[in-house]
């Protein structure tokens, strides 16, 4: 006999969309996150190599 005619479920194997469109935003997220730090830290540093030029010039 069937096992879906005697009303058993088949268990599901793998990942549903949803599922796997939820690990892709929460990783765009993540990897955005990374990326503005990244872009916040050369500022900084831009900034600070400005200001240590600046300090040198006038000691």
């Amino acid at each position: 006999m069937n096992h879906q005619s005697r009303g058993c479920k088949q268990q599901q194997a793998g990942m549903t969309l949803i599922e796997v469109l939820v690990a892709a935003l929460i990783l765009g997220l993540g990897l955005l996150g990374m990326l503005r730090s990244t872009c916040c830290a050369a500022a900084a540093s831009r900034n600070l190599h400005g200001t240590q030029r600046y300090l040198l010039k006038t000691t």
